[in-house]
């Protein structure tokens, strides 16, 4: 099975479930970063090449950053680091165009993005993640995979300041779970 054999599977599983499958799929990604794959190039390549083998009489569009969106039929490689990880700029543009201006902040498993809405703009400091972290628009604190010792040296117990463990094993997932503010999966 080729590396993108799970992603396929979870995708026709999906599917399998739609009553109608729709002609017209837009993606956005950021799964190309996950240790499946070499490199992000290779995570974009493969993820397109899923969506495409199993939508084979469908319009897929991708996002592409700021170059929007591009049917999967005409992307190139050098489409892709436009491609990869910009699905926080999707998101934001899809608010800035509803909302107008506003305060835009997505908080996921792993990162937080924090960006400025202004008349149907996103005013992005930064594009590259490496840009975004110096501007602050990206934060690497999200609500799964932090370590709470990334977040936090110390915390209240019965009242008493007490250390945190510097240990990986404990995730803001579990914070979360203990306050009751996410559910065990």
């Amino acid at each position: 099975m080729e590396r993108h054999g799970t992603l396929a599977t979870g995708i026709a599983s999906i599917l399998q479930h739609c009553i109608n499958v729709p002609d017209v799929h837009v993606l956005t990604m950021t799964g190309e970063l996950v240790d499946l794959f070499d490199h992000r190039e290779q995570g974009v390549q493969q993820i397109i090449t899923a969506f495409t083998a199993l939508l084979p009489n469908c319009k897929i569009f991708v996002f592409a950053g700021q170059q929007g969106f591009l049917q999967a039929h005409q992307l190139e490689a050098r489409h892709y680091s436009a491609i990869a990880s910009a699905n926080w700029l999707a998101s934001a543009t899809f608010a800035a165009q509803q909302a107008g201006s506003g305060l835009f902040v997505d908080i996921g498993s792993t990162t937080t993005d924090i960006l400025l809405l202004n008349e149907t703009q996103v005013q992005a400091q930064g594009y590259t993640d490496y840009q975004r972290l110096i501007s602050q628009e990206l934060i690497y604190t999200g609500i799964i995979r932090t370590a709470v010792m990334a977040v936090a040296q110390t915390a209240l117990d019965n009242g008493e300041e007490t250390g945190i463990m510097a240990e990986y094993f404990a995730t803001m997932a579990d914070v979360y779970r203990v306050t009751g503010s996410l559910m065990k999966a």
